[in-house]
């Protein structure tokens, strides 16, 4: 066994460095490791389904989405509104699995409003 500081060579079972004379850090436990284990996977889940929870049901780019929605009404294509323009974009995310933003820069050359 080493010590946890110096590196020196130390009997097993030593508590205390001969060299540097420092206390050894005790080793966590079988059931320490797999508490501490589980519970940083359960935080990270958890911070994993928050973030996606908010990355798939907050309307993106509601401005750009409402004056690409104005601008293709106003070149005389009826019935454009917001939510046809956020249906679009979800059909295009799940055709080719680009970015909602990519997507929409995509309509808007497409129509001519950028």
């Amino acid at each position: 066994m080493k010590c946890a500081y110096c590196l020196e060579e130390m009997n097993d079972g030593a508590t205390v460095c001969r060299v540097c004379r420092r206390t050894q850090p005790r080793p966590l436990t079988k059931g320490q490791r797999t508490l501490l284990l589980s519970v940083g996977g359960i935080l990270l889940l958890a911070t994993a389904g928050v973030g996606a929870y908010f990355y798939f049901t907050l309307p993106p780019y509601d401005p750009e989405i409402a004056s690409f929605s104005r601008c293709v009404t106003a070149k005389g294509i009826p019935h454009f509104s917001e939510s046809s323009v956020r249906e679009q974009l979800d059909a295009l995310a799940s055709v080719d699995h680009k970015s909602r933003e990519y997507n929409l820069n995509i309509l808007k050359r497409t129509m001519d409003c950028s």
